[in-house]
């Protein structure tokens, strides 16, 4: 409102000052003719034309902020796939202690010549299937005394075709009488085992 306000006071400005111009060029001398147009002049200038505030200038689009890189888990020395080893240290020997886990959990664990897939906490375990890469499922596997234990599946009988592998599914029977189903994409697994033992004393 206020914009449109001024814009009408210029034009009644322009106007006016263009109308004392045309009445002072028909006197005729120069001395009239002057004051003429001083009067002119200083007439419209009584007009408040304020000038226009100056607009704020937009908010700034604040840029997207880069996404930190993915931090590495506690202990975590190497990766590959979706296999990470973790590394511990032996408090009373300093010996290093690694232990590679899928997708950075424990639940399903690996070292040079043995593989664990724990069910603590979902059930234990009574029986079991394994399936090596698209080769046939071995048939169903009672859970041994120690398997029972300590709740994981100890898959070390299988570990030279497991080792090999690129995919590994394991079917078990919870001793709730539950169906849980593994399927475990072993690419980096190699690589994580190697590591391990070219720098962790880690041996089969």
């Amino acid at each position: 409102m206020k914009y449109k306000f001024i814009l009408i006071a210029a034009y009644a400005v322009a106007s006016s000052a263009s109308a004392s111009s045309a009445n002072c060029l028909s006197i005729k001398t120069d001395k009239a003719r002057l004051a003429c147009y001083d009067k002119a002049a200083k007439d419209p200038a009584k007009a408040d034309v304020s000038a226009p505030v100056a607009q704020s200038a937009p908010a700034a689009v604040p840029l997207p902020q880069s996404v930190a890189p993915a931090m590495k888990k506690d202990g975590e020395v190497f990766a590959s796939g979706k296999w990470h080893v973790i590394q511990k240290q032996d408090a009373m020997t300093d010996r290093k202690n690694c232990t590679a886990l899928y997708e950075g959990a424990w639940t399903i664990q690996g070292n040079p010549g043995k593989l664990y897939v724990s069910f603590k906490g979902r059930g234990g375990i009574k029986a079991y299937q394994l399936r090596v890469d698209d080769a046939p499922a071995d048939e169903l596997r009672l859970a041994t005394e120690m398997e029972g234990k300590i709740s994981a599946a100890d898959l070390s009988h299988s570990y030279d075709r497991i080792y090999e592998s690129k995919r590994v599914r394991l079917q078990t029977m919870t001793i709730l009488g539950s169906t849980l189903i593994e399927d475990i994409d072993m690419n980096g697994y190699k690589e994580s085992i190697q590591y391990m033992i070219a720098n962790c004393g880690s041996h089969t």
